[in-house]
């Protein structure tokens, strides 16, 4: 099985990724943050960034991800289209405020613009918090199969069950574990309002910024 993960950062997208990675049966590749190799049609990891896991039963799997990703991309570049096949595009999303909070707490400028594509053809003209507003509103339903609540998939074990009935099909017969996060992203919050644990700097950056859709999706998809 090959899958493919579509995420910003701070949205919860490595410890997804953990999950699916410790779920699958048998032998899985994971390939972090595939930035390199646009230009020859490749997923290609920033160095050192790929991980081995050696499950309980058979198979061979391969999950790459893509960090920071900008979804107008994948059609401009035809990505679906480029060697490996997946039998899943998967997007992660995360409540407008805790994402918010979570990028302001690690110090992320999310009004920067993204920066180049991968193969440094043009610099994009949109920063983090237009990139992520992307993922939510069904924009590019072309993109990916479905996306992922990390909010609800923290909390919500039902939740996390049904995901397993789509992701791993019949491939497992125990009901998926709840695992640690991956090394590749630290620092995340599992529940809660992340805005509270900010300082009074912090916040007041916050309330600038949680405005407009931010504050829309929040309302419409998490509360």
């Amino acid at each position: 099985m090959n899958i493919m993960v579509l995420h910003m950062g701070r949205v919860g997208g490595h410890a997804i990724i953990e999950w699916i990675c410790q779920n699958l049966p048998g032998n899985v590749f994971f390939k972090n943050n595939c930035s390199r190799g646009w230009e020859k049609k490749r997923f290609n990891p920033k160095i050192g960034k790929t991980k081995n896991y050696s499950n309980e039963g058979n198979g061979d799997h391969l999950v790459l991800s893509i960090e920071d990703f900008y979804l107008p991309l994948w059609e401009k570049h035809k990505m679906g289209d480029w060697k490996i096949k997946f039998d899943h595009i998967i997007a992660v999303i995360r409540s407008p405020k805790n994402w918010l909070a979570s990028s302001i707490a690690a110090g992320g400028w999310l009004t920067d613009y993204l920066g180049t594509t991968p193969d440094n053809e043009v610099v994009l003209p949109v920063n983090r918090i237009d990139a992520y507003l992307y993922y939510f509103n069904g924009n590019f339903p072309n993109t990916y199969n479905f996306a992922i609540n990390y909010d609800k998939w923290c909390n919500d074990i039902s939740y996390r069950e049904s995901l397993s009935k789509t992701i791993f099909k019949k491939l497992i017969v125990k009901k998926p574990k709840h695992c640690k996060f991956s090394s590749f992203g630290k620092n995340h919050n599992y529940t809660g309002d992340r805005s509270l644990l900010l300082n009074e700097a912090q916040k007041k950056r916050f309330d600038n910024l949680y405005i407009g859709k931010l504050k829309i999706y929040q309302e419409k998809y998490f509360e």
